[in-house]
């Protein structure tokens, strides 16, 4: 469903909002351990919908050229603190959903490389391609907001902006060591330390991270490479899903 939301572009508001309703009832169905994961991702994809429906000039993968990016910031400030508000409640959303992920790995001693840690890991594949362009979203909002409005006014942004930087930094770093993501993207690293907001010039230091989908090996690639080939096929079989051939929910 989130490769669904990241490709979808032209469907009508109607539709958009009877699928948010059925996350809505999945959000409140599920109780077991797995049912905490597919809640706070069905969470995570209502806030997705509620967003581009919003703000439709952002495409669904997020992935906007930065010309575009500047001219829905290049509105009332108002908006922009506004927007900004919604783009970190849509980091947190995602973070909370990774946190999870992880924790139950461990305390489960679940290891990456079986299919129970593979059907956990493969939907952050997705997040991670969220993340990254959300975060430069986020440097860009920022930047903007503290151009046109006193500092002081902003420090709850910066101190959350802080918060997401830590959590989005251990998350890129903890999916870089793990050999079932190293088959699929590449992941970038993030710097020591945020942006500094409170210094103009420094959006001339700052260097966007760019996730790269890696290409799907070919037969002879995963004959040769067993768990390459494992990995990316427990990914990619989730991908061939379509949800219009699934029962709808009652």
């Amino acid at each position: 469903m989130s490769k669904e939301k990241r490709e979808t572009k032209d469907k009508s508001e109607k539709a958009l909002a009877a699928e948010k309703e059925q996350f809505i009832k999945l959000q409140g169905s599920l109780h077991d351990r797995y049912g905490h994961i597919v809640a706070l991702y069905a969470k995570f994809l209502c806030i997705k919908i509620d967003f581009h429906c919003k703000h439709k000039t952002i495409p669904p993968n997020l992935e906007a050229p930065d010309e575009v990016i500047e001219r829905a910031i290049a509105v009332d400030i108002n908006e922009v603190f506004e927007t900004t508000g919604e783009v970190l409640d849509y980091m947190d959303a995602a973070l909370v959903l990774q946190e999870t992920v992880f924790r139950q790995l461990e305390s489960n001693n679940t290891s990456s490389t079986t299919v129970v840690g593979q059907c956990r890991l493969a939907p952050l594949v997705p997040l991670i391609q969220d993340c990254s362009p959300l975060y430069h979203f986020l440097v860009k909002l920022l930047f903007k907001l503290h151009s046109r409005i006193p500092m002081d006014a902003l420090l709850g942004h910066r101190e959350r902006f802080r918060n997401q930087f830590t959590s989005l930094s251990q998350f890129f770093e903890k999916a870089r060591s793990m050999e079932f993501f190293k088959t699929i993207i590449q992941i970038p690293d993030f710097p020591d330390s945020p942006p500094n907001f409170l210094r103009a010039a420094a959006m001339a230091d700052y260097v966007k991270p760019v996730v790269v989908h890696n290409p799907f090996p070919e037969d002879d690639d995963i004959e040769t490479q067993v768990d390459v080939g494992e990995g990316y096929s427990m990914f990619h079989s989730l991908n061939q899903y379509n949800p219009l051939n699934d029962a709808p929910f009652q």
